[in-house]
């Protein structure tokens, strides 16, 4: 029998069929619940109890009882803190220089890995590896290399009858040393995506280039730049992102020296809550830094943005 309901008729079936619906969707909702609970408990809650605490005197594992509230002192503070001036600094040098350089390297191998057809998947995975080796692995080998009397580079440029280059105590070329390690240890992973961006432009595109006169380098910036454009404003965003929270490098290789030449305001955040239980000034260095993140990272996107399609 129907059942007539705001000038609608609705038929037994049709009734059974929505509360069967129902049910699923309740279901569904029902599983949300641990996983937005979990989600609330260990990122929102963290998020939102740490930005409260950069208005307070906070002190790292100290009662909260006795904290007091001393308003944007953390922030004034921080702006003129050299040490944090410094570490901005050098953070931005990195993030600058090392996504340029990072990723220009990784669109050099995409393209020269996209051109190899006879055993592809060999050299693929073999520009892989540096990536899925643990960063301490990485940074003892690094250390070795760049070590300035017995390391193997220095004794190579020993042996061309050259002075021997102090890479990680000379405040001109810790950075770029550092720069140069964690390139070769995550070169592979934009690599990867950046290939995978030139096997989505139409090869009926090189091949018209091609015919109408345009070399190898004309066809690259006419046609594939302009195509790949996107997928390198995703590569650039998220490793500038990485950059600008650069730790665990210059951190296990030189502390922030030589002088403070590469500390990084991640670094600072660790000695100021860590080391020295100034939670709260710890917690203004955090916004600050994620000011900054946010700040580039919508520049960026301005940046790269396109209207290309394919």
């Amino acid at each position: 029998m129907a059942i007539r309901a705001l000038g609608f008729h609705i038929s037994p079936q049709s009734l059974s069929n929505m509360k069967r619906k129902l049910v699923r969707t309740n279901w569904f909702l029902l599983w949300l619940i641990p996983i937005i609970g979990l989600l609330l408990l260990w990122q929102v809650f963290p998020i939102l109890t740490s930005f409260g605490e950069s208005f307070t005197n906070y002190k790292t594992g100290a009662n909260f009882l006795a904290v007091k509230w001393v308003g944007l002192n953390n922030y004034i503070f921080t702006l003129k803190d050299p040490a944090f001036l410094e570490a901005i600094k050098n953070t931005l040098f990195f993030a600058f220089f090392g996504v340029v350089f990072k990723n220009m390297c990784a669109l050099a191998v995409a393209q020269a890995l996209f051109s190899i057809k006879k055993h592809s998947t060999l050299f693929r995975t073999l520009s892989f590896l540096p990536i899925v080796t643990p960063p301490m692995a990485t940074i003892i080998l690094f250390l070795y290399l760049y070590q300035f009397q017995y390391g193997l580079l220095n004794q190579v440029i020993a042996s061309l009858g050259l002075s021997r280059i102090p890479w990680l105590t000379n405040i001109y070329w810790v950075k770029p040393s550092l720069i140069f390690m964690i390139t070769w240890n995550y070169l592979g992973a934009p690599a990867i995506i950046l290939l995978a961006g030139l096997g989505t432009i139409p090869g009926e595109l090189r091949e018209a280039a091609r015919m109408d006169g345009a070399n190898s380098w004309q066809a690259f910036w006419r046609i594939t730049w302009p195509l790949l454009r996107r997928v390198v404003a995703f590569v650039f965003v998220t490793d500038a992102i990485s950059w600008l929270q650069i730790f665990t490098e210059p951190y296990a290789m030189t502390q922030g020296g030589p002088v403070y030449s590469s500390l990084t305001v991640v670094m600072l955040i660790q000695r100021t809550g860590i080391a020295r239980f100034e939670g709260g000034m710890a917690s203004s260095l955090a916004f600050v830094l994620f000011i900054i993140i946010l700040t580039l990272t919508l520049i960026q996107l301005r940046f790269f943005r396109t209207n290309w399609e394919y």
